[in-house]
């Protein structure tokens, strides 16, 4: 690889140093950010004829870029559903936040519904269907109570469209939302719940290890 010239880095001095020289086939950043600032960044690259996960910099340096979440209360058991991600149906009960969500997802050449997290005595119930296999999840947004207690509301958005949102929140409510891309990255729920609702919910990404699903184009070229 020729010379090159380092420029910056902008911002604080401290922590620790990251570097990532020579990995300029860029496929994908991942970064995780809210009104304070960017909490982390992780980068995926072409590399061997594959692609290459760097390291997380910033919360949680040096895990993979595959969990994320959960937002909202911490409080509840934890519920997971990470692989499950062939999802078909979602099943909402809720009011003036998220009682209850359940999955019904296909798992070797049949559907599986998933355990009920939360409880269904919302006044509301609503189900979700996806046009699966062909329609996928690609973000999820929604509202966590100011207090930080349970979730308030969900919206799920596919390749296709968007559903929700569901429950119901308040100009005080904090928002988030989770972009998975427009590939097939989406890897599951996961997060936790009571006896009398869902407390929080986080994502799971799985990136694509291979080139084989990638249409480059025409102009790309391979840096050496």
């Amino acid at each position: 690889m020729g010379d090159m010239i380092k420029i910056g880095p902008a911002g604080g001095i401290s922590g620790n140093a990251w570097d990532e020289k020579g990995h300029t086939n860029i496929f994908r950043i991942f970064v995780s950010h809210d009104k304070t600032g960017i909490k982390s960044i992780q980068f995926q690259y072409a590399e061997n004829g594959g692609l290459a996960l760097s390291q997380k910099y910033g919360v949680d340096v040096g895990s993979n870029f595959d969990v994320i979440g959960p937002i909202g209360s911490k409080s509840g058991t934890t519920w997971d559903e990470k692989g499950h991600n062939k999802i078909v149906r979602i099943f909402i009960s809720h009011d003036d936040e998220i009682n209850s969500i359940q999955f019904q997802y296909a798992q070797n050449g049949t559907l599986v519904l998933s355990e009920t997290h939360g409880s269904n005595d919302g006044c509301k119930f609503d189900v979700v269907k996806l046009n699966h296999p062909m329609e996928y999840i690609s973000w999820i947004s929604g509202h966590k109570s100011s207090n930080n207690s349970h979730l308030c509301s969900i919206t799920f958005g596919t390749n296709n469209g968007e559903y929700g949102p569901f429950g119901k929140f308040t100009a005080h409510d904090k928002e988030f939302i989770f972009k998975l891309g427009e590939d097939r990255q989406f890897g599951g729920f996961h997060g936790t719940a009571d006896n009398n609702s869902v407390k929080s919910i986080g994502v799971y990404l799985k990136p694509n290890t291979t080139l084989d699903n990638f249409s480059l184009n025409e102009n790309w070229e391979n840096v050496e």
